[in-house]
């Protein structure tokens, strides 16, 4: 469940219940160091406003492989198909329409035991067939990770 803690239109009423499904397939060539996964999900998402009902199909893939020292690198690939269940308040007569590619680029390295550390680039295109829902997004991160 997502809850959103702004006020907003009924329209635009983001907080929903999502529901998903999804299958990945891993494979490992042997006798290298090369990890490979692609996978498929479904998203069902219902949300309070009706701008914001969706269903959403994802096609992703990854590939990862040591780099240097201890460190591995791994670049991320999904491309998004939403399709909205209204039409959206912002236009008079679509259906709103969003296919979103996302690469990512991680370096992960061991810090201590069981904590990770990250540095990761990124870049996402939403195509939207509305113009307010239209950008381009350029994403940099640090980050840790404790293994449980």
């Amino acid at each position: 469940y997502a809850n959103y803690f702004f006020a907003s239109n009924f329209n635009q009423n983001r907080d929903a219940k999502s529901n998903s499904a999804s299958l990945n397939h891993y494979l490992s060539i042997p006798k290298t160091d090369w990890r490979f996964r692609l996978g498929y999900s479904h998203l069902w998402n219902l949300a309070d406003g009706p701008d914001f009902d969706y269903e959403g199909n994802t096609i992703n893939a990854a590939i990862s492989h040591p780099l240097l020292w201890k460190a591995t690198g791994d670049l991320f690939f999904s491309q998004i198909w939403n399709r909205y269940s209204n039409i959206n308040s912002l236009s008079a007569t679509l259906f709103r329409s969003d296919n979103i590619s996302n690469i990512v680029f991680r370096i992960n390295t061991p810090i201590a035991g069981r904590l990770k550390g990250y540095l990761q680039t990124g870049y996402t295109r939403n195509a939207s067939n509305i113009a307010t829902f239209n950008y381009t997004s350029h994403q940099g991160g640090l980050g840790f990770q404790l293994g449980i």
